[in-house]
């Protein structure tokens, strides 16, 4: 049987997340400030991999509606937590467990907002708990397998909104191209002090190029 912390956020708001499961961190909140400063609201929404459903709750706190939002993971129990804590907060979403590499919806979001897993499946050590390695490692979701889902999922002109290592900024760059993507929008993130980026936000169009904005970097403690 799961165990769950509750979190307590501001203006009274909290959820459930599991002592030894997915647990959320920086990234998921920096996503949820790039997204609300640079996203449409009152959109069509896809949210992939929403883990105990964080990232709805902390939009919906920055006063950020969408229109339509839908928020799935490959894990049945990942997707009953997110449920929970949506009603918890009063947050209207629909919550599907399935494989987004078989989503069957193309070409009908005009955004998707993601913090898919970033540790190569390269055979070097994973964490012992599975619903981690999965959030973590390329075990369920490859890059490239990322990349097309997203390509095949977006409206003709959408846009996607992620938080991604920066190590691999290059890699997912290329495989972007290779799928007529194109970043409009990066935006480095530092810790306090630190003098090499750990995280990157990215706005990525599909069905337009332009010019790409290197915005100002983000500072965390």
């Amino acid at each position: 049987m799961e165990s769950y912390d509750e979190v307590f956020l501001e203006h009274g708001a909290s959820f459930y997340q599991e002592k030894e499961g997915f647990r959320f961190g920086n990234d998921i909140v920096l996503l949820a400030e790039f997204i609300t400063e640079f996203a449409k609201p009152q959109q069509k929404n896809l949210e992939i991999g929403t883990g105990n459903g964080i990232l709805p709750i902390l939009l919906s706190q920055q006063g950020f509606l969408s229109k339509e939002y839908c928020a799935v993971d490959i894990l049945e129990s990942n997707i009953v937590l997110a449920q929970k804590n949506a009603e918890k907060n009063g947050i209207y979403a629909q919550f599907l467990c399935q494989d987004i590499r078989s989503f069957s919806e193309k070409n009908s979001y005009r955004q998707i907002f993601a913090n898919p897993p970033y540790m190569k499946q390269d055979g070097k050590l994973q964490n012992d708990n599975k619903k981690k390695a999965i959030a973590r490692h390329e075990i369920c979701l490859s890059l490239e397998e990322f990349i097309l889902s997203v390509k095949k999922i977006l409206a003709p002109i959408g846009a996607l909104y992620m938080v991604y290592r920066s190590h691999r900024l290059q890699e997912l760059l290329e495989m972007c191209s290779r799928y007529q993507l194109y970043a409009s929008k990066i935006q480095f993130v530092y810790h306090e002090n630190g003098q090499v980026s750990n995280l990157v936000l990215l706005e990525v169009y599909k069905g337009k190029q332009i010019k790409c904005e290197i915005l100002k970097a983000k500072y965390i403690k």
